[in-house]
């Protein structure tokens, strides 16, 4: 059945505006569980095969009952190759595990979020995004694991997964994070949303963060059209303070420096 179902849906692949869903496998999987167990593992032993990308609409039905069904499927695809490893972050994604959050599907979360490949990480990471509404600490432990590199897409995507819960971290978390940011060239809607978080009781580490980007050349924060504060609020005494740190920060410095700092300072300014 397995091998039909795949020279099937490799011929529909082939043709022009035809996308194959997961519904088909979901449904055999809901009749029989035990074929759909079957065709799971079929699709872990051979994850580079067409049917392969619907092994996690399997495996999230058949470990809706118990995830002990699923979790000898689960060791193999982690200890397998990124095809296989994909697959596991994609069932991840799919939340069925939430009930148990200290389960081994923890441990292969926090696998994944350093893994060596681009698309796996940012699977891994829409599974914090959505770990973080049920379990939004153990949600920030993982992130803040999470390699991204100076990818830019991947800094959105770890932003993205925790800009709900930026209040719940720790001053060490905070800093964590954004040492990895810090390398970054381009930040953008996400990052912004999250240093706004932040700054809200991290004015200080917020600031020196954003004038050590620009002075090291890193300086792209798309604040244009934003509405973000990046300072946390401050007002009064404290936001002059503030404000007056970067117009200080301008001096002495080269004129490219010196202009990128001044278009920072009426960016900051103009979204108070």
């Amino acid at each position: 059945l397995a091998e039909r179902l795949n020279a099937e849906t490799s011929v529909l692949d082939s043709l022009p505006g035809v996308f194959v869903n997961s519904m088909l496998f979901v449904a055999i999987a809901e009749c029989d569980r035990a074929l759909g167990a079957a065709l799971a593992q079929w699709c872990a032993d051979n994850s580079e095969r067409a049917i392969a990308r619907f092994a996690d609409s399997l495996l999230a039905v058949i470990g809706s009952g118990s995830h002990e069904e699923v979790r000898g499927i689960l060791e193999g695809l982690r200890g397998g190759d990124a095809p296989a490893r994909l697959q596991l972050a994609s069932y991840l994604a799919t939340g069925t595990w939430f009930g148990e959050p200290h389960g081994p599907e923890a441990a292969m979360l926090r696998e994944l979020v350093v893994d060596d490949d681009r698309a796996i990480v940012a699977t891994a990471l829409l599974t914090v995004l959505r770990l973080a509404q049920d379990h939004p600490d153990l949600a920030i432990e993982v992130a803040v694991e999470a390699e991204i590199g100076e990818d830019s897409y991947l800094a959105e995507q770890l932003c993205m997964a925790v800009n709900q819960i930026t209040d719940r971290f720790t001053d060490q978390q905070v800093r964590e994070l954004l040492r990895k940011l810090r390398p970054v060239s381009r930040l953008e809607y996400w990052a912004n949303r999250v240093l706004a978080g932040f700054a809200v009781g991290h004015r200080e580490e917020v600031l020196e963060f954003l004038l050590d980007r620009v002075s090291e050349g890193n300086a792209h924060l798309s604040l244009e059209n934003s509405d973000v504060d990046l300072l946390g609020g401050a007002d009064g005494e404290e936001l002059v303070r503030l404000l007056r740190r970067v117009r200080d920060a301008t001096l002495g410095v080269d004129g490219s420096v010196e202009w990128q700092l001044a278009h920072f300072y009426w960016a900051l300014a103009d979204n108070i």
